[in-house]
């Protein structure tokens, strides 16, 4: 048998010839096994029809198409959904802020307004070209709080303490440096602020140096005069050269009148040294002279100079060390500490003293399976020799600190 069909499953047109009714042959277009249906012989009135063909919609290729464009469109109209609630938040979110901007500077909190809207700017760059829009009106907003903030804080400055007013002013000069466009109106104001607080606050150290000497109150009065002199420093000229003359004259004064050279201790040492008495007894030493109205040198200090050549005071120390007794039946020696205090004026001394301390035996405090072995040592132990060494050398310093208390106060002039 011979004719022509269509595959049932795509419509493609199959020719056969020789094959029974009943047979199966294979679809060239769709790879299916189809029946081969009974076929009306050549010349048969019914060849002149048409063999239907399937419906192209029928097709499971474009079915799957048709299925996947619907669920392409399904997720891009959620995905502008979505996309819309959210621009919809962030737009919520950038009114609250510019709410609270609002608020913040209707009440003055400058700064509050300022934080608020560096997080509007923010909130704006993260929602895309809407937020781009906005931005420059935002950054124009954000310069006119910028501005608004450095005045108000100028207009305050006046009020505060010197030191207070400069370190106030040198924040806004940073700022200005920060934020040149914004404030580049403010620049010469703040420097000229700047310039009047640094000039005040050396008229103040001024007035209180003045007024500490003449009450001659010298430690006050150095204190004040080397703050005038530093700060002067910070002045153009003229102005900073005459002014630190003055704090000159005025240190000078002070040492010349009633300033104490300390000399470093002197003496003979066998545990200790010169430099560690000189550290432990400064101390005590200077605060008993600075109550007693003496201005005594500083160790460290840029006008020690003024204390070797103005000093009208000395106060010195000379310590003798020894070691000869053993400590209970040991071979460990305790240490004696003897010194000597003297308080001159000019070559004359005004004031003498003494102190003697030794090693307490037997050292207190010491448990007593260690007191046990440190009495009955057969042998020398430096580390035992430098433990006893400390006990007499701590007896010494609160002797002496007991004994500068005798110093003559300083008299007015």
């Amino acid at each position: 048998m011979a004719g022509v069909f269509a595959c049932p499953e795509c419509g493609q047109e199959l020719a056969v010839e020789g094959v029974s009714p009943g047979r199966e042959v294979l679809c060239d277009a769709c790879s299916t096994w189809v029946e081969v249906p009974y076929l009306p012989r050549l010349g048969d009135s019914r060849l002149s029809r048409r063999v239907p063909r399937r419906s192209p919609w029928d097709s499971p290729l474009l079915k799957g198409a048709i299925a996947f464009a619907v669920v392409a469109l399904l997720a891009l109209a959620a995905s502008r959904l979505i996309d819309g609630q959210v621009r919809s938040s962030q737009k919520r979110v950038l009114d609250v802020l510019l709410t609270s901007v609002d608020q913040a500077e209707a009440d003055r909190r400058y700064d509050v307004a300022l934080r608020e809207i560096e997080s509007a700017l923010a909130q704006a760059r993260s929602m895309g070209r809407e937020g781009v829009d906005r931005l420059d009106q935002l950054t124009q907003r954000r310069d006119r709080i910028v501005v608004r903030e450095v005045e108000f804080r100028l207009d305050q400055i006046d009020g505060l303490d010197p030191d207070q007013a400069i370190g106030e002013a040198l924040t806004l000069a940073k700022k200005a440096d920060e934020n040149p466009t914004a404030l580049e109106s403010l620049a010469g104001t703040i420097e000229t602020k700047l310039a009047g607080l640094r000039l005040r606050r050396v008229e103040a150290d001024r007035t209180a140096a003045r007024q500490a000497f003449e009450a001659e109150r010298d430690v006050e009065a150095f204190a004040a005069a080397e703050r005038m002199h530093d700060h002067a420093a910070e002045l153009t000229r003229p102005d900073a050269s005459t002014l630190q003359a003055e704090a000159r004259s005025i240190l000078q004064a002070t040492v010349a009148r009633n300033g104490v050279a300390l000399p470093p201790v002197v003496g003979r040492f066998v545990a200790g040294s010169a430099d560690n008495y000189t550290k432990v007894l400064d101390r005590s030493r200077s605060e008993i002279l600075r109550i007693k109205g003496y201005l005594p040198e500083p160790r460290e200090s840029a006008w020690s100079s003024l204390w070797s050549e103005s000093a009208p005071f000395r106060a010195t120390i000379e310590v003798v060390e020894t070691q000869e007794e053993f400590y209970l039946q040991s071979r460990n020696r305790t240490t004696q500490v003897d010194g000597t205090f003297e308080f001159l004026m000019g070559d004359r001394v005004i004031w003498k003293n003494r102190a003697l301390a030794r090693t307490r035996v037997p050292l207190p405090d010491l448990p007593a399976l260690l007191g046990g072995h440190v009495a009955t040592a057969d042998k020398r132990n430096p580390e035992t020799e430098r433990t006893l060494h400390a006990d007499a050398m701590k007896q010494f310093v609160e002797q002496a600190s007991k004994i500068f208390k005798g110093i003559p106060p300083a008299r007015p002039r």
